[in-house]
């Protein structure tokens, strides 16, 4: 087990909100079950330049009181910062009985979809980020695209263990001792050709050439067929 293992909860995360403009960076982590943020930092941008900064000790979400303030955030123990970039800055300070409230437009299921690294994520929970994407897109095609790829390989990857052994089991029949380590070279080639081909397919993937379902897949596909032409020249 490893020490110090930092909890999803516990686990910093940033995140891009394109309806208000703002970069959203929880450096604390967020309790989903109480829509509670934990050191936030919130940069909010005019024409590409930085406006405002917020940062605040804990956010709350005014939405789990209130269902129609779902978008709203109250925030406590910290600062508002405005005028960036000019002579007159101006800055706020507020507290835990004197709070400010700021629209974000995310809620806490929203933003536990970005709490995770995507290898940390299952099958089931890229499925639903991605969903999420395609109706608030704020990234560049490639960049989906390669977490498509990332969300199938979850699948394709455990499959290649099967690959493997429909490719060994026939070498590994042999009469003499001697073609047994033929067949067994021949393996270690096969599985080095496997990886090569996944390696070039799920950068073509990425790339947009082809879709990422058959970037992901085509080496197990291709795998599986050589396995079975080896299994029936091997039953012969």
């Amino acid at each position: 087990m490893a020490l110090n293992e930092v909890k999803v909860g516990d686990q910093p995360f940033t995140v891009t909100d394109a309806k208000t403009n703002s970069l959203i960076n929880v450096n604390g982590g967020m309790d989903r079950k109480t829509g509670i943020l934990k050191n936030v930092t919130i940069v909010r941008s005019n024409t590409g330049q930085p406006s405002m900064i917020v940062y605040a000790k804990r956010a709350h979400w005014a939405g789990i009181e209130r269902p129609e303030d779902r978008y709203k955030w109250r925030l406590y123990d910290g600062y508002l910062q405005t005028g960036l970039g000019t002579d007159h800055p101006a800055v706020w300070y507020f507290s835990n009985t004197k709070t400010r409230e700021i629209e974000i437009e995310k809620t806490p299921e929203e933003l536990a979809l970005f709490q995770k690294d995507t290898d940390q994520m299952s099958f089931s929970e890229l499925s639903g980020k991605l969903a999420y994407l395609r109706k608030h897109p704020h990234q560049t095609t490639e960049e989906f695209d390669e977490m498509d790829v990332e969300r199938w390989n979850k699948l394709a990857l455990p499959l290649s263990s099967l690959v493997f052994a429909l490719l060994a089991a026939p070498l590994g029949i042999r009469p003499s001792r001697s073609s047994s380590s033929v067949g067994f070279g021949l393996s270690i080639l096969l599985i080095l050709i496997y990886w090569i081909i996944w390696r070039y397919t799920t950068q073509l993937a990425v790339q947009g050439s082809v879709a990422p379902l058959i970037g992901a897949f085509t080496a197990d596909i291709l795998g599986i067929a050589a396995g079975m032409v080896l299994l029936k020249r091997a039953a012969k």
